[in-house]
């Protein structure tokens, strides 16, 4: 049947996971991390303004997002290629985030958004939306916010210090091969680097798209492009998946065409129009249809 979802690591590396690229390449540590989007549909942001409309007029209440199509990525923020997405036509949930994972499975450390289909696996809670289930209730800060809104920015801050650093702490105890020798955490404890990818994404989209094969089609391009760059903020810079990889679009982009005939008939010269057309040629990428000199 069809797959669910598009495995990067295979196609980049032609390994099925990140723990088989990792005794491949030797390299030491391995990091992802993972979120969804949501591509509003085309049309979706007129037909909830119009639903909305009436939704007011009946005194009920309004629908908070316009439909769109449920697009979940990994990336792997310490060697800069996304691992894995899944792009379907409805919501997240377990069986979408099990294909997103398989990918990253033997990743030393994954980083997801803490929602509930990524219970059942290996990972870490993104520590800022952590922060914002901890403090909520704090009743300090609802005195800030009503009577000193001005004080806010400072005291979030210097809770979400606290915050983090007693988070390092218990780290530190329960998986100390995660501090270098300088007692630097060397992963990332939010999902910042998937969301800033995500928002890279939809920027790049352009437009919006009404069917999953053509947005798909367009949002695994675009991150294949980017794990593969080789220019970057202004300069050159090679990717790391760039130098490993040798990936090319006709791995994925071969197509395969029926050959069709049909009786050809004669014009009134009595000639017919592929009397001076050679036989098509195919090619990895498609077809040509020289014509005789």
């Amino acid at each position: 049947g069809e797959a669910l979802g598009v495995n990067f690591v295979s196609a980049l590396f032609k390994c099925g996971s990140i723990g088989e690229l990792k005794e491949e390449c030797g390299e030491e540590f391995f990091e992802t991390c993972s979120d969804e989007t949501y591509p509003t549909k085309k049309g979706a942001k007129k037909e909830i303004g119009e639903e909305n409309r009436r939704r007011k007029a009946r005194g009920e209440k309004k629908l908070p997002y316009p439909e769109g199509f449920c697009a979940a990525f990994s990336f792997v923020p310490s060697h800069g290629f996304y691992a894995s997405s899944v792009i379907r036509d409805f919501d997240f949930n377990f069986l979408l985030a099990k294909a997103l994972m398989v990918p990253t499975e033997g990743a030393d450390w994954r980083v997801m958004d803490g929602h509930p289909s990524y219970e059942d696996f290996d990972h870490w809670n993104c520590l800022v939306h952590l922060f914002k289930s901890w403090v909520k209730g704090d009743e300090v800060l609802e005195l800030l916010r009503d009577d000193l809104p001005h004080l806010v920015p400072d005291y979030l801050a210097e809770k979400y210090a606290e915050f983090r650093d007693g988070k390092l702490e218990e780290l530190r105890e329960k998986r100390p091969e995660l501090f270098d020798d300088e007692g630097e955490f060397k992963g990332s404890l939010t999902t910042n680097a998937m969301e800033g990818g995500n928002w890279r994404l939809k920027h790049e989209l352009r437009t919006a798209y009404s069917v999953q094969e053509s947005i798909s089609g367009r949002m695994n391009l675009m991150a294949l492009k980017e794990s593969l760059h080789t220019f970057k903020s202004g300069e050159p810079s090679k990717s790391w998946a760039h130098e490993h990889s040798q990936f090319q679009l006709e791995d994925v982009m071969s197509i395969e065409l029926e050959k069709t005939s049909h009786i050809a008939t004669s014009n009134r010269r009595g000639k017919k129009i592929t009397d001076e057309v050679t036989e098509p040629t195919k090619n990895t990428t498609g077809w040509t249809s020289p014509v005789e000199a």
